[in-house]
């Protein structure tokens, strides 16, 4: 995903969530949302089109942190 073109990853495309980008950070919210829940801890997000970041680099980074704290 990052090495597609920024444009690519914001480009509005027929569905639910709109882009690329937007997906991503649909799915990043809801992995943070069902840690929550698993946790026993509170998540801020009361929308599913939460724009948690429009930075990919950021948003990777972010998703690393998760996928990291999933796995342990």
């Amino acid at each position: 995903m990052l090495d597609l073109p920024p444009e690519e990853v914001t480009k509005e495309r027929p569905s639910l969530l709109m882009s690329i980008l937007a997906s991503l950070n649909h799915l990043l919210a809801m992995d943070e949302v069902w840690l929550a829940h698993m946790t026993g801890s509170t998540h801020p997000y009361s929308e599913l089109r939460t724009m948690i970041t429009e930075d990919m680099d950021e948003l990777w980074q972010i998703r690393q942190g998760i996928d990291k704290m999933l796995k342990d």
